[in-house]
């Protein structure tokens, strides 16, 4: 399922109109704002890699493409929401919609290159209003399969001989994880019932604080902190495939 909007990409929004309640946990307390700033930049650019030759495009950068707009378009969200506004939270509503634009035309080179540039061109040109809906801002399919490559990464990271001098990388990571986990917990697409649903907010926010716990542990540069926070990412993440997938 494609969460259009009916929104044209030529006018994306620097004001925000936000239809939905701040969550009760400040973001800030899950998803730091610069972490997010260098998440945003830091997909973007695999993005530019992923869009350089038109005759290299093929399946699995166009699935990489997808997955990563969709977590630009989580991060984003992120940012509407947050406690603590920066640099791009003006057009974080712009952004979101643009992100979510990138990520439906990544099965067409042309289209995404053209997405991509109206997503890198937001901050320099002006906007209209843009709505946020309270409804989940991609594809839950999409996120889950960004899910593992995003907590591999990490564990790597966190479990290397590098792990002081891979801080910035790792304590992103973390915080992209758990916001695919904050992102989630909005969308029951897998639940059959109340019980369920119920249930899978509970998962998504086990691993949402789990992440935030492993953020903080490699900004302390505490490497066993981080080691056993991945674990309980590992247990968090177990127990949502052995009841949703499984």
């Amino acid at each position: 399922m494609w969460y259009r909007l009916g929104v044209a990409i030529v006018c994306f929004a620097a004001t925000l109109v936000i239809e939905d309640t701040t969550p009760a946990v400040p973001v800030s307390a899950y998803a730091p704002r610069e972490d997010i700033d260098h998440q945003i930049e830091y997909f973007t650019k695999r993005i530019e890699n992923d869009l350089k030759n038109k005759n290299e495009y093929d399946s699995d950068r166009q699935q990489q493409v997808e997955q990563d707009a969709s977590t630009l378009a989580v991060l984003c969200l992120m940012l509407v929401h947050h406690d603590q506004p920066g640099k791009l939270y003006r057009d974080s509503a712009a952004l979101l919609k643009a992100s979510q634009h990138l990520s439906e035309t990544a099965g067409t080179y042309d289209e995404a290159r053209a997405a991509l540039a109206t997503f890198r061109a937001i901050p320099n040109v002006p906007h209209d209003d843009v709505h946020v809906l309270a409804e989940p801002v991609a594809e839950l399919s999409v996120l889950m399969k960004q899910v593992p490559i995003v907590n591999n990464v990490l564990r790597r990271g966190v479990s290397g001989r590098r792990f002081k001098r891979s801080m910035e990388k790792n304590a992103g990571l973390a915080t992209t994880l758990a916001a695919l986990a904050q992102a989630s917990a909005r969308d029951t697409l897998y639940c059959e019932n109340t019980e369920e649903e119920l249930l899978w907010c509970q998962m998504c926010q086990e691993l949402r604080d789990s992440a935030a716990q492993a953020n903080a542990a490699v900004r302390a540069l505490d490497q066993a902190a981080a080691k056993h926070a991945m674990q309980r990412i590992v247990v968090s993440c177990d127990r949502c495939h052995h009841q949703f997938r499984d």
